[in-house]
């Protein structure tokens, strides 16, 4: 059971904080949720029913160690990038089913291939709009992790992106 507070790490809403556990009866049934506040949502709030954290992904932070790794992939000269003559529809696919999975890894891989992508050419509005994704994701786990700014941590992201 987590405790009020604590931050938490959603594969899709980034960064959170446990604001309230709630009890409702919905169809006769008493369920317990969870109540977070995801940093970059434009909900004001996200109920999650206690019992289904793990199914629908919500974790803590990652370890520093974790963190690091990832950071050291943004800063190395590996790129997970397609070949461009692939169909975008499944790369944007393939790309968001990476980022559901929860992995910090796979989502400095997508965010690389993306700046890799940007680098050449104008990115397209869906990749536009997966990279600001990928780049909350990523700014959020620093911030939770080292527990600093968001703007502090948004620096030290870019301060890894090595695309050439």
């Amino acid at each position: 059971m987590l405790r009020i507070g604590t931050v938490v790490v959603h594969p899709t809403h980034g960064k959170g904080v446990l604001r309230e556990i709630k009890e409702m009866a919905i169809l006769g049934e008493t369920t317990k949720y969870y109540v977070f506040h995801f940093t970059n949502n434009d909900l004001d709030s996200v109920m999650i029913p206690v019992g289904k954290l793990g199914e629908v992904g919500v974790r803590e932070p990652v370890e520093r160690e974790t963190l690091d790794e990832a950071l050291d992939y943004l800063s190395s000269n590996l790129t997970d990038v397609p070949d461009p003559r692939s169909n975008f529809h499944r790369i944007h696919k393939e790309y968001m089913e990476r980022i559901a999975r929860g992995d910090i890894l796979e989502v400095a891989k997508v965010y690389k291939a993306l700046c890799h992508k940007g680098d050449s050419r104008e990115l397209g509005l869906k990749d536009k709009l997966l990279f600001e994704k990928t780049e909350q994701l990523l700014v959020g786990e620093i911030e939770a992790t080292c527990k600093l700014s968001p703007e502090r941590s948004k620096e030290i992201l870019l301060s890894h992106v090595n695309v050439h």
